[in-house]
């Protein structure tokens, strides 16, 4: 229809039927069957005028829309990159407040935590009956729990300590409980605690908090100093992504298969990247 209008206007411009028609010829069978030929006696009357407007009007408005089919493309892949960029700039931002809010908990914590001096660590000789005890299948286990963290109070919130990778040069305050809110400040303590060597430590995945941690590899280590100053060292076992949906992974394996765990959302939010670490001890 494009190509017709062109065409068309053309033969308009000249004014007599006789060319009109030689000129109609060239066109091909679909744009013959929208222009009726003229007589070599008729000129360009009314109804060919009423008729030409009819097709010049359908044209053009079917050309001018190709013309503006591109458009909508070019804005959708602007918005597109303007919200990835928005994105990068607002997880930026929040990082950096993150950050600020962190260290200036952490000059307060220090003051209020007496010097981190190392805590005794060590593994008692075993006391699990032999394999062919017939009794150890009714022998109940203790069910004693493991008492709650103690916690100092800055600006209102609990906080059980601090953590500390060296590897990535961070120092972090730790809060006793996590809530979102709460993650937009500091990392958290999700669950456990250190003497039931359980203890899982949440945050957020800006760099300044554990966006890093996917870094971290065997051997490397981690420090948790708690509320009375008492100095925990563990060393990385491994690390492992776990679906975001998994709770009962996240929480498995706790006191016998791994001491602390640290854990962050993937940029995707659909996993979580989770740090295993062992406690360091020394045998009695």
């Amino acid at each position: 229809m494009c190509s017709l209008r062109s065409q068309y206007l053309n033969i308009v411009a000249v004014g007599d039927s006789t060319t009109f028609n030689s000129k109609l010829s060239t066109l091909n069978s679909n744009q013959k069957g929208i222009i009726k030929p003229l007589n070599t006696s008729q000129g360009i009357d009314g109804k060919t005028k009423r008729e030409y407007n009819i097709i010049k009007t359908f044209c053009g408005r079917r050309c001018g829309m190709k013309k503006k089919l591109w458009i909508l493309p070019l804005l959708i892949g602007i918005l597109l990159i303007g919200g990835a960029v928005g994105l990068v700039v607002y997880n930026m931002y929040e990082s950096n407040a993150a950050f600020e809010k962190s260290q200036d908990v952490m000059a307060e914590l220090k003051q209020l935590i007496p010097d981190p001096s190392p805590a005794s660590v060590t593994t008692e000789a075993s006391t699990e009956p032999p394999s062919d005890d017939l009794f150890a299948p009714y022998e109940e286990p203790s069910t004693q729990p493991p008492s709650e963290m103690r916690s100092v109070n800055v600006g209102g919130e609990e906080y059980c300590g601090y953590i500390t990778l060296p590897q990535l040069g961070l120092e972090l305050p730790v809060m006793n409980g996590w809530s979102y809110d709460r993650l937009k400040m500091s990392p958290c303590k999700y669950s456990g605690t250190i003497e039931g060597r359980d203890i899982i430590i949440a945050a957020h995945n800006y760099n300044s908090h554990f966006g890093r941690i996917k870094e971290l590899s065997q051997g490397d280590e981690i420090w948790f100093t708690d509320a009375d100053g008492m100095q925990y060292f563990y060393r990385v076992d491994y690390t492992e992504n776990i679906d975001g949906y998994d709770i009962d992974q996240m929480l498995g394996g706790g006191s016998s298969d791994w001491d602390l765990t640290l854990f962050t959302c993937t940029l995707s939010g659909q996993s979580r990247v989770t740090v295993r670490a062992s406690l360091e001890e020394e045998e009695k």
